[in-house]
């Protein structure tokens, strides 16, 4: 009986040397929240390289060249305006010919001779019924929709870049907490295994203690495997900058918490809606330009031939003619041609209206669901800290208790549980409130100014 009481009390003694000693680390009460957002320098540091990564990106820099395409499409347009002057040269040799001396009533007839013709052509358009300038509008607002095409692309982007450095961030985050939180829940179970193993707890105790760290661990490969494939998409989209390991915020100045203003300002500076109303001037000039092609088209042309009859390409030029004229050129019927044109082109303008209807139902949807997201999220951040530090401080209390009284370790279990859980919820809530407040500046046209991109520098990468 008394080793037996020995063996016990040795057992109580070790377990209050683990209990107090090796927990401590662990546990340390978390009086303060932890760090979820970026320095101010390391924030600047990563809105560079967000610059960078955007114009070095395919997806950019094919919108950019789509610009350059639409750049000189204008000018193709505007050179219709313009004199077009052309060289034109043919030599002919005669070989034989079955006319050749032969004589008739009226004399002898000569097959074709040999001829070297050179000739400058002038012409000049005079009037066409304004398509040309129709087409030279159509070139230049599909040229400025292009550009917000551009603008859109780097919004995304952007949006893209920014999203997945919230996600690597909350996962790193998430990672460590997880990982602490897992060496808590062993030094737990061997707590609980030194009660059972002295008789002191129930068998049942540790199989749930052993469920429980099962469960912290599987989180622990989950949340590593999600780090794992927000690392690997952030290499890809931002190959030369440092990967987050806290959030990126936006201050309360850059957002509009009121919701018929937020929608007002969405409808008129989203790029989205912008090229859409380039796009409907297009397809109107486009609409015009067909129309006007039913008229006449007036030219005037200079042309200057000089031949030689005798020679085949020798080096003078004896005869030439110098004259001028005016052409005149209307379709009288086309076999339904004109008509069907117009048609494309009225229903084309019809398509770009009902896009662009349908565009600002999406965005106005939009906004007023982030507005109501944004309105609660101080008060949604503000109970998910509220619940992080009670969770925490109630672990810490329990460790006391278990110090000082006989407070079961399941409870310690299960308040690590909650204290983790109440960790991951922090996180994910801050991560969510940060993504609705981007996704307002995109829809507001607020983006690019926020990441300090501009069109100018843009047109200067391109």
């Amino acid at each position: 009986m008394q080793i037996l009481s020995m063996k016990k009390y040795c057992s109580f003694v070790l377990l209050l040397v683990i209990s107090s000693a090796v927990p401590v680390a662990g546990y340390t009460a978390a009086k303060e929240l932890p760090t979820l957002i970026m320095e101010q320098q390391t924030a600047a540091k990563f809105m560079a390289d967000l610059q960078q990564a955007i114009y070095k990106h395919p997806t950019f820099l094919a919108a950019n060249a789509s610009v350059a395409q639409s750049s000189e499409k204008v000018n193709i347009a505007k050179s219709g305006l313009r004199p077009q002057v052309a060289l034109e040269s043919s030599g002919t040799k005669n070989f034989s010919s079955s006319r050749e001396n032969q004589f008739s009533f009226f004399g002898q007839t000569q097959g074709s001779q040999d001829r070297t013709d050179a000739s400058l052509v002038i012409s000049q358009l005079l009037f066409d019924f304004f398509s040309t300038e129709h087409e030279i509008k159509i070139q230049e607002n599909t040229e400025f929709a292009d550009r917000l095409a551009r603008d859109q692309a780097a919004v995304k982007l952007a949006l893209k870049m920014l999203t997945n450095c919230l996600d690597t961030a909350s996962f790193s985050l998430l990672k460590t907490m997880i990982a602490d939180s897992v060496t808590r829940h062993l030094e737990i179970t061997e707590q609980i295994k030194v009660r059972v193993e002295s008789g002191r707890a129930p068998m049942r105790e540790f199989s749930r203690a052993n469920a429980r760290l099962a469960e912290a661990k599987a989180k622990q490969v989950n949340i590593d495997l999600k780090h794992q494939g927000a690392l690997a998409e952030f290499r890809q989209l931002m190959p030369e900058a440092q990967a987050c390991e806290r959030m990126l915020t936006v201050k309360p100045g850059n957002l509009v918490f009121d919701t018929q203003i937020a929608v007002e300002e969405a409808l008129a500076n989203n790029p989205g809606i912008q090229e859409s109303a380039l796009r409907i001037k297009a397809a109107e000039e486009n609409l015009a330009k067909e129309q006007s092609n039913l008229g006449p088209q007036i030219t005037l042309e200079i042309r200057g031939d000089k031949y030689n009859r005798d020679e085949f390409f020798t080096s003078d030029f004896p005869d030439y003619d110098v004259y001028a004229g005016i052409n005149f050129n209307v379709d009288l019927y086309s076999g339904g041609r004109k008509k069907s044109q117009i048609s494309v082109a009225f229903e084309q303008l019809n398509e770009a209206r009902y896009r662009q209807a349908e565009l600002v139902k999406i965005i106005t949807a939009n906004t007023e669901s982030l507005l109501t997201e944004l309105n609660n999220a101080d008060t949604r951040v503000q109970i998910f800290q509220q619940a992080f530090l009670a969770n925490a401080e109630s672990r810490e209390n329990l460790k006391i208790q278990f110090v000082s009284a006989n407070v079961s370790l399941l409870d310690l279990l299960q308040a690590e549980r909650d204290f983790l859980e109440s960790s991951e919820n922090m996180v994910l809530n801050q991560r969510s409130v940060l993504l609705a407040e981007f996704t307002e500046l995109a829809l507001l046209g607020r983006l690019l100014a926020f990441i300090g991109q501009d069109n100018e520098t843009m047109d200067e990468t391109g």
